[in-house]
């Protein structure tokens, strides 16, 4: 087996393994936007909770 016959076997072997490591890659991106939009409505829901907590000790008047 030549040495170009060689890499072109190597490379063929490798080939599922690449496109499960592309799929990987695919599934981390859907994640870190999964996770970037559950961060901003954690955040939404922080101000929220914070505003809502003012609103009632101004209506009690514990301000």
């Amino acid at each position: 087996m030549t040495r170009s016959e060689r890499i072109s076997a190597i490379i063929e072997q490798r080939q599922p393994l690449a496109t499960r490591i592309k799929s990987a890659i695919g599934n981390l991106e859907i994640l870190r936007d999964a996770l970037g939009r559950i961060e901003a409505k954690w955040g939404e829901l922080l101000q929220k909770i914070n505003e809502d907590g003012i609103e009632k000790l101004i209506i009690f008047g514990l301000s």
